[in-house]
């Protein structure tokens, strides 16, 4: 049986790090936004829905992108929704950002959060210092 999976999440849950473990798992591709844009790119589909159409041809894990709504007529798809407490959630969004900016030194996602850390006056204590060149709090 050619086992098609969509994985629909809100953000923050962790769905995509399930996602690969579970290719590794299974040893099926995952496909993603970024996949299917660059798909829809290089022009081998018309649309976003033709895409995951014909990717769902082969067994695969197909990361957001409404496939379980697309896929809903076939039976040989498996829809999975990944959740999480909005303070897991939070938490992981936050480690991500840290991650990403902080040990590269990237000011860039920083901005819409230091205006909102600056309005609220919240996690002051843990942001005061500064990160690459750029003062925080």
């Amino acid at each position: 049986m050619k086992l098609v999976i969509t994985m629909s999440r809100r953000f923050g849950t962790g769905a995509s790090i399930i996602a690969t473990e579970l290719s590794k798992r299974l040893d099926i591709p995952v496909y993603d936004k970024a996949y299917i844009e660059e798909q829809l790119n290089d022009r081998m589909y018309e649309s976003e829905a033709e895409a995951i159409r014909k990717l769902a041809e082969h067994p695969c894990i197909i990361l957001g992108r409404c496939a379980s709504d697309i896929l809903k007529d076939k039976m040989n798809v498996l829809n999975i929704f990944v959740c999480a407490d909005k303070e897991d959630r939070i938490r992981r969004i936050m480690d991500g950002i840290f991650r990403k900016c902080i040990l590269t030194s990237c000011p860039c996602c920083f901005t819409p959060l230091l205006v909102k850390v600056r309005r609220t006056g919240k996690m002051q204590k843990n942001l005061t210092g500064s990160i690459g060149n750029k003062n925080v709090v």
